[in-house]
């Protein structure tokens, strides 16, 4: 699975090593948001791997259960998370142009202190003071 593909580069070389070393995947996903990107990975693909075309699947979101190896390329960048720490309570790090303080606990409607409490829901122990960490709110628990 490749997250980002960007110009479709990665994939078809990727592709290519693969099927000269014979040990092409049955399927190969892409996630892609970008409709401008995504056409622009498909026509590099059918250029120049058209025969591998049956095998790459594109997705608009991750699917549930997915046990894949990921290519990450420089996608960690374009992916929303937000910053948070446990320390008494939930509080989201970030930064800041001007000069006032930002930190301190987020009210409980705060989208990334709801994300962060069902995943200390879900856990077996609650996270520990001092525990940092990201999340991304558009992906899903499973």
């Amino acid at each position: 699975m490749e997250f980002g593909a960007g110009s479709g580069v990665l994939a078809v070389e990727l592709l290519l090593e693969l099927e000269r070393l014979d040990s092409l995947p049955s399927e190969y996903f892409i996630l892609e948001l970008s409709a401008e990107l995504r056409a622009r990975q498909q026509g590099l693909l059918s250029q120049r791997a058209a025969h591998l075309l049956d095998r790459i699947r594109w997705l608009e979101s991750l699917p549930a259960g997915v046990c894949a190896a990921s290519c990450w390329q420089r996608s960690l960048d374009a992916m929303l998370c937000s910053c948070s720490c446990v320390a008494g309570a939930i509080n989201e790090r970030c930064v800041a142009c001007e000069e006032r303080d930002l930190s301190g606990a987020m009210s409980r409607g705060c989208a990334t202190a709801q994300a962060v409490a069902a995943l200390q829901a879900a856990l077996p122990e609650s996270l520990p003071d001092g525990y940092c960490s990201e999340i991304n709110r558009r992906c899903r628990a499973g």
